[in-house]
């Protein structure tokens, strides 16, 4: 049967049991996507061991380096260095023996001379005159080989002309004087002797109103280290001189 116009076509309202009853759907968060995945953070020590361990190998290194280094330094510090002993040695005078040590003495209480002369060398005296209570011209005479050093005290009577000679100054026991030489044509021989000048000299020398006559001669022949032998020795001999008056 048909019904039209305000016919309401009743449906049946929903059985409120089957509402109740019907289950509830629970939602499903979505999954994220792969890459976006946390990354797992290695958290082992190993790495900051090895670190460790290199780095105290490297200042171990270089600790020894330097040990070894201060030890070289001082080493060389060391060897450097004297000794105290040696310092206090070095520091002192060198100890030195005067050639003229051993030599023999000539002493004259009548001219109050001194002097030492060598073993090698003899010594002939030969007193002057006795004048009124002095003694005039005393001659001494030392010769080795035909080198020969002759010696005047108080002369006398000696005369002459004056010459010029070639010499430089010379201290005779604290007295400043020359040291001349001269060549002796006549018997080929070379003198060298004390003057109190170079110029317009006899050859002699005075001290307190007495006169003084020293000379060394020798031959032409002499070679230059037998010249410088007895030149040597006979400086040697006038550095002993004393005039002890």
């Amino acid at each position: 049967m048909l019904y039209t116009n305000n016919m309401e076509i009743n449906e049946p309202a929903p059985d409120e049991t089957s509402l109740a009853t019907e289950p509830q759907s629970t939602p499903v968060p979505p999954t994220p996507p792969t890459h976006m995945q946390p990354v797992q953070v290695n958290k082992s020590p190993l790495p900051w061991m090895i670190l460790v361990v290199v780095l105290v190998t490297i200042a171990g290194y270089f600790a020894f380096q330097n040990y070894q280094l201060q030890q070289q330094l001082a080493t060389q510090q060391t060897s450097l260095t004297p000794p105290p002993s040696a310092q206090l040695a070095d520091s002192s005078p060198p100890s030195t023996v005067s050639p003229t040590t051993d030599w023999k003495i000539y002493t004259s209480n009548i001219h109050n001379i001194s002097f030492k002369y060598p073993t090698s060398w003899s010594l002939v005296e030969q007193e002057g005159q006795r004048e009124g209570g002095q003694v005039f011209n005393t001659k001494l005479e030392l010769s080795r080989n035909k080198a020969v050093i002759t010696m005047y005290f108080n002369m006398d009577g000696i005369g002459g002309q004056g010459q010029t000679y070639k010499g430089e100054e010379f201290v005779l026991d604290g007295i400043n004087l020359y040291q001349y030489t001269k060549n002796n044509s006549y018997n080929n021989t070379q003198t060298i002797g004390i003057s109190n000048s170079l110029s317009n000299t006899l050859g002699v020398f005075m001290i307190d109103d007495v006169t003084y006559g020293i000379m060394l001669n020798y031959p032409d022949s002499y070679t230059t280290e037998q010249r410088s032998s007895v030149k040597e020795e006979f400086d040697q001999i006038l550095s002993t001189f004393e005039f002890t008056d």
